[in-house]
């Protein structure tokens, strides 16, 4: 749902205030709001093939795992957001990506080709950006699959998209500052 007042500070339109709903998914984010947040917390988005095999954690059917104890859908969500991290995690232990709320992806949208390819990537460009994952406000059967691919223009702003971070390989081999070693700094 649009809603014209609303943003990342006031996801319910004009006098709400996300520090009433602060362990809720942040939504009303474009996907240039998206990728600011991951530069500046030093991850990025993830691909759509790094956001399905996330999501799969390994399984190969069309959910991964019992969708009702895993995502909120328009069956369970009471046509709202949720805190994150309520549902059972999948199996690599991700909260809340088959359904809470759909995901900006890196990849620009195009048709698939056809045939087998490992950990493909999108076109150079395009006119609408990929996002993936169920959503509170629509069934399951259609929006909770693995394999959902979701595209529109990457300036929609609307109140079940946001995103969610990858590490890049620079962030992974760097661990964080041991408490000891932040202590002297």
């Amino acid at each position: 749902r649009l809603e014209p007042s609303a943003n990342w500070r006031q996801p319910q339109g004009t006098g709400s205030d996300w520090a009433a709903i602060p362990d809720h998914p942040v939504v009303h984010v474009t996907l240039a709001d998206a990728l600011a947040y991951a530069h500046w917390a030093g991850g990025t988005l993830p691909t759509e093939a790094q956001w399905e095999y996330a999501c799969r954690a390994g399984t190969t059917g069309d959910y991964a795992g019992d969708i009702g104890a895993i995502a909120w859908t328009d069956e369970n969500s009471g046509r709202t957001t949720h805190a994150a991290g309520l549902k059972q995690t999948n199996a690599w232990g991700l909260a809340d990506i088959a359904g809470n709320v759909s995901e900006w992806c890196l990849d620009w949208y195009d048709v698939y080709r056809g045939g087998e390819v490992i950990n493909p990537r999108g076109p150079n460009s395009g006119s609408q950006r990929v996002f993936r994952g169920g959503v509170w406000d629509f069934p399951a059967k259609y929006y909770a699959r693995s394999a959902r691919r979701n595209r529109d223009n990457p300036n929609l702003r609307v109140d079940d998209l946001g995103f969610r971070l990858a590490l890049t390989p620079e962030r992974i081999a760097s661990p964080a500052p041991s408490s000891a070693a932040a202590e002297k700094n």
